[in-house]
Protein backbone atom coordinates (compact mmCIF):
# COMPACT_ATOMS: atom_id res chain seq x y z
CA UNK A 1 0.00 0.00 0.00
CA UNK A 2 1.33 3.36 -0.98
CA UNK A 3 -0.04 6.94 0.08
CA UNK A 4 1.07 10.33 -1.79
CA UNK A 5 0.48 13.53 -0.48
CA UNK A 6 1.12 16.61 -3.01
CA UNK A 7 2.76 18.68 -1.13
CA UNK A 8 3.48 21.10 -3.53
CA UNK A 9 1.10 24.23 -2.24
CA UNK A 10 2.40 24.05 1.31
CA UNK A 11 6.24 24.36 -0.14
CA UNK A 12 4.75 27.06 -2.25
CA UNK A 13 3.28 29.16 0.48
CA UNK A 14 6.36 28.61 3.19
CA UNK A 15 8.74 30.07 0.27
CA UNK A 16 6.24 32.93 0.08
CA UNK A 17 6.16 33.62 3.56
CA UNK A 18 9.83 33.32 4.19
CA UNK A 19 9.82 35.86 1.38
CA UNK A 20 7.60 38.42 2.83
CA UNK A 21 9.96 38.19 6.21
CA UNK A 22 13.14 38.93 4.36
CA UNK A 23 11.67 41.27 1.50
CA UNK A 24 9.79 44.98 1.54
CA UNK A 25 6.25 43.98 0.15
CA UNK A 26 6.20 47.11 -1.73
CA UNK A 27 9.69 47.27 -3.92
CA UNK A 28 10.70 43.35 -3.83
CA UNK A 29 13.54 44.81 -1.94
CA UNK A 30 15.59 42.87 1.20
CA UNK A 31 14.16 44.60 4.21
CA UNK A 32 15.94 45.63 7.68
CA UNK A 33 15.75 42.03 8.85
CA UNK A 34 17.47 40.64 5.54
CA UNK A 35 20.19 43.31 5.68
CA UNK A 36 21.44 43.34 8.94
CA UNK A 37 21.62 38.97 8.65
CA UNK A 38 24.03 39.27 5.68
CA UNK A 39 25.91 42.44 7.12
CA UNK A 40 26.32 40.76 10.30
CA UNK A 41 27.67 37.24 8.05
CA UNK A 42 29.98 39.78 5.67
CA UNK A 43 31.18 40.90 9.16
CA UNK A 44 31.87 37.56 10.93
CA UNK A 45 34.41 36.23 7.67
CA UNK A 46 37.58 36.29 9.43
CA UNK A 47 39.11 37.75 6.04
CA UNK A 48 36.57 40.27 6.16
CA UNK A 49 37.30 42.60 3.32
CA UNK A 50 36.63 46.29 3.51
CA UNK A 51 33.32 47.57 2.65
CA UNK A 52 30.71 50.53 2.59
CA UNK A 53 27.93 51.36 4.37
CA UNK A 54 25.24 53.71 2.05
CA UNK A 55 22.74 55.49 4.54
CA UNK A 56 20.57 57.24 2.08
CA UNK A 57 17.36 59.29 2.28
CA UNK A 58 15.12 61.01 -0.43
CA UNK A 59 14.72 64.54 -0.20
CA UNK A 60 11.45 66.06 -1.38
CA UNK A 61 9.31 62.91 -0.87
CA UNK A 62 6.96 64.50 1.03
CA UNK A 63 5.66 66.85 -1.21
CA UNK A 64 5.65 64.19 -3.63
CA UNK A 65 3.24 62.54 -1.14
CA UNK A 66 1.47 65.54 -0.02
CA UNK A 67 1.04 66.71 -3.83
CA UNK A 68 -0.57 63.67 -5.92
CA UNK A 69 -0.90 61.05 -3.34
CA UNK A 70 0.37 58.12 -1.10
CA UNK A 71 -0.31 55.97 -4.71
CA UNK A 72 1.99 58.02 -6.39
CA UNK A 73 4.52 57.90 -3.68
CA UNK A 74 4.28 54.61 -3.88
CA UNK A 75 4.91 54.05 -7.48
CA UNK A 76 8.18 56.78 -6.90
CA UNK A 77 9.56 54.39 -4.11
CA UNK A 78 9.20 51.46 -6.69
CA UNK A 79 10.98 53.21 -9.22
CA UNK A 80 13.07 54.58 -6.97
CA UNK A 81 14.61 50.92 -5.89
CA UNK A 82 15.12 49.86 -9.73
CA UNK A 83 17.76 52.76 -9.90
CA UNK A 84 19.23 52.04 -6.78
CA UNK A 85 19.54 48.45 -8.21
CA UNK A 86 20.69 49.56 -11.81
CA UNK A 87 23.28 51.85 -10.10
CA UNK A 88 25.02 48.82 -8.62
CA UNK A 89 27.78 47.16 -10.62
CA UNK A 90 28.61 44.78 -8.25
CA UNK A 91 26.46 41.74 -8.19
CA UNK A 92 27.52 41.05 -4.81
CA UNK A 93 26.35 44.83 -3.38
CA UNK A 94 22.99 44.50 -1.70
CA UNK A 95 20.63 47.91 -1.64
CA UNK A 96 17.58 47.03 0.99
CA UNK A 97 14.82 49.06 2.03
CA UNK A 98 14.58 50.09 5.52
CA UNK A 99 11.14 51.82 5.45
CA UNK A 100 9.68 55.08 4.29
CA UNK A 101 11.80 56.50 1.99
CA UNK A 102 15.29 55.23 3.65
CA UNK A 103 17.40 52.63 1.93
CA UNK A 104 20.53 51.32 2.53
CA UNK A 105 23.43 49.61 0.55
CA UNK A 106 26.03 47.85 1.14
CA UNK A 107 29.12 48.01 -1.17
CA UNK A 108 31.79 45.15 -1.08
CA UNK A 109 34.90 44.65 -2.52
CA UNK A 110 35.41 47.87 -1.56
CA UNK A 111 38.62 49.56 -2.91
CA UNK A 112 38.94 52.75 -1.23
CA UNK A 113 37.02 56.25 -1.03
CA UNK A 114 37.50 57.05 -4.28
CA UNK A 115 34.79 53.73 -5.34
CA UNK A 116 32.09 54.58 -2.47
CA UNK A 117 32.62 58.22 -4.08
CA UNK A 118 31.88 56.63 -7.39
CA UNK A 119 28.91 54.94 -6.68
CA UNK A 120 27.37 58.13 -4.29
CA UNK A 121 28.11 60.15 -7.27
CA UNK A 122 26.13 57.43 -9.84
CA UNK A 123 23.40 56.88 -7.34
CA UNK A 124 22.81 61.05 -7.04
CA UNK A 125 22.53 61.45 -10.57
CA UNK A 126 20.34 58.97 -11.45
CA UNK A 127 17.76 59.95 -8.77
CA UNK A 128 18.15 63.93 -9.79
CA UNK A 129 16.74 62.71 -12.95
CA UNK A 130 12.82 63.22 -13.33
CA UNK A 131 10.41 60.25 -12.78
CA UNK A 132 7.48 60.35 -15.07
CA UNK A 133 4.40 58.69 -14.15
CA UNK A 134 0.57 59.88 -15.71
CA UNK A 135 2.25 62.32 -17.80
CA UNK A 136 3.82 64.00 -14.84
CA UNK A 137 7.25 64.39 -13.65
CA UNK A 138 8.20 64.22 -9.88
CA UNK A 139 11.48 65.68 -9.08
CA UNK A 140 13.41 63.87 -5.66
CA UNK A 141 16.99 64.84 -4.97
CA UNK A 142 19.11 62.02 -2.69
CA UNK A 143 21.15 62.32 0.34
CA UNK A 144 23.46 59.56 1.52
CA UNK A 145 25.70 59.35 5.01
CA UNK A 146 28.43 56.56 4.27
CA UNK A 147 30.73 54.79 6.53
CA UNK A 148 33.49 52.02 5.88
CA UNK A 149 34.66 49.17 7.38
CA UNK A 150 36.96 48.62 9.71
CA UNK A 151 38.00 52.42 9.64
CA UNK A 152 34.76 53.80 10.83
CA UNK A 153 33.78 50.52 13.08
CA UNK A 154 33.72 46.82 13.52
CA UNK A 155 29.97 45.67 13.74
CA UNK A 156 26.64 46.21 12.04
CA UNK A 157 25.05 48.48 14.58
CA UNK A 158 27.91 51.29 14.90
CA UNK A 159 28.30 51.03 11.11
CA UNK A 160 25.01 51.83 10.35
CA UNK A 161 24.69 54.15 13.17
CA UNK A 162 27.77 56.41 11.54
CA UNK A 163 26.54 56.26 8.09
CA UNK A 164 23.23 57.72 9.53
CA UNK A 165 25.34 60.68 11.43
CA UNK A 166 26.96 60.90 8.01
CA UNK A 167 23.52 61.26 6.01
CA UNK A 168 22.23 63.65 9.09
CA UNK A 169 25.55 65.85 8.03
CA UNK A 170 24.89 65.76 3.98
CA UNK A 171 21.11 66.77 4.77
CA UNK A 172 22.07 69.76 7.05
CA UNK A 173 24.53 71.02 4.90
CA UNK A 174 22.50 71.44 1.83
CA UNK A 175 20.72 67.93 0.48
CA UNK A 176 21.53 66.16 -2.38
CA UNK A 177 24.42 65.41 -1.13
CA UNK A 178 26.78 62.61 0.02
CA UNK A 179 28.97 62.82 3.37
CA UNK A 180 31.97 60.07 4.54
CA UNK A 181 31.68 59.40 8.31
Amino acid sequence: VATFDDVTERRLTEERMTHLAHHDTLTGLPNRSMFRERLHLALEDAAATPLAIFSLDLDRFKAVNDTWGHPAGDWLLKSVAERLQRCLHNETDIVARFGGDEFVIVQFNFKGIAHAEKLAKRIVEAIAKPFRDKNRDMHVGISLGISVFPDDGSDADTLLKNADTALYRAKSEGRNLYRFF
